[in-house]
C-alpha cells in the first residue's frame, strides 16, 4: 500500500514537473517572438529613415548639381 502510494506521488510530481517545464518553455517562446515583433517594427522605421534621408540628399545633390 506504501509503495502504491509512492509510487503515484512520484508520478503525479513528475507530471507536475514535466507541465512546469513546458508552460516555462511557451512562455520563453512567447517573449522571443514579441521581441522579434518588436525588433521588426523597430528596423522597418529605421529602413524608411534611412530611405527618407536618403532621398532628401539625393535631391539636395541634384538641386546643387544643377545651380552650378
Amino acid at each position: 500500500m506504501a509503495l502504491a502510494l509512492s509510487a503515484g506521488f512520484l508520478l503525479l510530481f513528475g507530471a507536475f514537473i514535466g507541465l512546469g517545464e513546458y508552460a516555462l518553455r511557451e512562455s520563453a517562446d512567447e517573449t522571443r517572438n514579441e521581441y522579434l515583433v518588436i525588433a521588426r517594427l523597430a528596423a522597418a522605421q529605421i529602413d524608411a529613415r534611412v530611405s527618407e534621408a536618403q532621398t532628401s540628399l539625393e535631391q539636395t545633390d541634384d538641386a546643387v548639381s544643377s545651380s552650378t
